[in-house]
């Protein structure tokens, strides 16, 4: 048996670690399981922002451009989001 407390660091790993699994296994099973984490963080950005623009989904994803015009392409075809043209632009 272990006498001495444990690092804050490896408690900090265990527990990351066994989030991940959990939500891993949430997402196989439910209506999501076809999204990757990435879209998954895309999809709450957008519900999150006021009409997100594809520039702003980069930065705060701190992703390029062209990735984040990837992941809205393959959620439009999904049917998780549709592209609209900004009135502004």
């Amino acid at each position: 048996m272990r006498t001495e407390p444990y690092p804050l660091t490896a408690i900090v790993d265990i527990i990351t670690r066994t989030i991940a699994k959990m939500q891993g296994a949430a997402l196989e099973a439910g209506a999501f399981a076809d999204l990757s984490m990435r879209q998954i963080t895309c999809l709450d950005l957008i519900a999150h922002l006021e009409e997100p623009t594809a520039t702003e989904l980069a930065r705060m994803l701190q992703v390029t451009k062209p990735t984040v015009s990837a992941l809205l392409a393959k959620l439009v075809q999904n049917g998780y989001v549709r592209k609209e043209r900004s009135p502004t632009d």
